[in-house]
């Protein structure tokens, strides 16, 4: 359940941060929180609980990484397009006119 709600939440803040990742990296600090206190609450030696809350974070930026592939994967290939219409890509470029 509490995945379900970080993948919810994750796509919010992209879409809120218009695909740039700024909110997602503000979510994580809360998100991060919660995956070490849910794990400080079981009885384990530090080298588990490290295991544990590495494997947390790798699981949460790793959704996150996905969802930014998908988002900008398609406008890898204008970088290295010198014949690209970069006019035509679709971001308003509304503070580059004059």
């Amino acid at each position: 359940m509490a995945l379900a709600i970080f993948v919810f939440l994750d796509i919010v803040c992209t879409g809120l941060g218009m695909g740039v990742p700024i909110f997602c990296i503000l979510l994580g600090l809360p998100v991060g929180w919660y995956i070490a206190r849910r794990i400080s609450v079981q009885s384990l030696d530090s080298r588990q609980m490290l295991c544990k809350v590495f494997l947390g974070s790798a699981l949460t930026s790793t959704f996150t990484f996905a969802g930014m592939v998908l988002l900008w994967g398609p406008s890898i290939a204008m970088l290295f397009d010198p014949t690209a219409d970069l006019a035509n890509f679709g971001a308003p470029l509304i503070l580059y006119e004059r």
